[in-house]
């Protein structure tokens, strides 16, 4: 089944070529190939990227991170098919952006696979500690802020920086391509509309004035009132007790360092001067 997804994938059948390699990691899995399978999944993710297959994508770079994940030798390898799985998810929710924000009901889905995706980053930092303190999830959550901003060179910016460090793979290029297709569409002109109205410098807007809270100043008791109220026999019990445990620390460091108490000490010198 590897073999016959090669060919396929080298005669540009991708689909074909993701399902070959789908099956090719049952079987691995049923042999307890760990290690190939979690490759059999990433390859045929890479194939459903390349088609656009974003949602299967999805699917198959989460079971490959899960598999990775419950293997130690490969476990390293899980968070940057996270990042394949989380890249997949958001280039599904900012497919033909500019588009999708005039429909209230399409935008409505965008913004449902908006909190799913962000949902996923929070499952999966919980999940594998590597990915909660690597570059990855840094890098995912970048892009997402990136995306919901439309800040294409700030994006652009992640995308060099992180291929600078970690080269990126040609699945990983084509999803951010369409994520940055996405973004340079630009916000639909409804949204452009409402925020060109909120940043409308030439409103008048009317704030409310700060409202005058009196404010009771505390006057310190005297004595009389401190002996009148039981608070000045409270504080010297308190004064009591805290003298009487400083006293017992003191005897106890005392006679950890030498052995004895105080009161013996003080006794043997007395009995050494005369």
């Amino acid at each position: 089944m590897m073999r016959s997804g090669e060919l396929e994938e080298g005669d540009g059948a991708l689909t074909s070529a993701a399902e070959a390699y789908a099956t090719a990691a049952h079987y691995f899995l049923a042999d307890d190939e760990v290690g190939l399978t979690a490759r059999a999944l990433k390859r045929a993710g890479a194939c459903q990227m390349l088609e656009q297959a974003y949602e299967g994508a999805h699917e198959s770079f989460e079971r490959a991170a899960r598999v990775a994940f419950d293997d130690n030798l490969i476990k390293f390898h899980a968070p940057r098919l996270v990042l394949g799985a989380g890249l997949a998810l958001l280039a599904e929710a900012r497919r033909g952006a500019g588009k999708v924000l005039d429909d209230k009901k399409a935008r409505e889905a965008r913004e449902q696979v908006d909190q799913r995706l962000e949902t996923y980053v929070l499952a999966c930092a919980k999940r594998d500690p590597l990915f909660s303190t690597g570059r990855e999830r840094r890098f995912l959550c970048d892009c997402i802020d990136t995306t919901k901003l439309w800040a294409w060179d700030d994006f652009m910016d992640h995308v060099w920086n992180f291929d600078d460090v970690a080269p990126l793979e040609a699945h990983e290029l084509n999803v951010l391509q369409c994520i940055s297709d996405g973004i340079r569409e630009g916000p639909p002109p409804a949204l452009a509309k409402a925020r060109r109205e909120a940043a409308d410098l030439s409103r008048v807007v009317e704030l409310e004035e700060d409202a005058f809270v009196e404010v009771s100043e505390m006057v310190p008791q005297t004595h009389a009132e401190m002996v009148a109220s039981g608070l000045l026999q409270e504080l010297q019990e308190e004064e009591g007790k805290d003298k009487e445990e400083a006293d017992q620390d003191e005897e106890a460091e005392f006679q950890f360092v030498h052995g004895i108490s105080k009161e013996e000490h003080a006794k043997r010198e007395l009995e050494e001067k005369w």
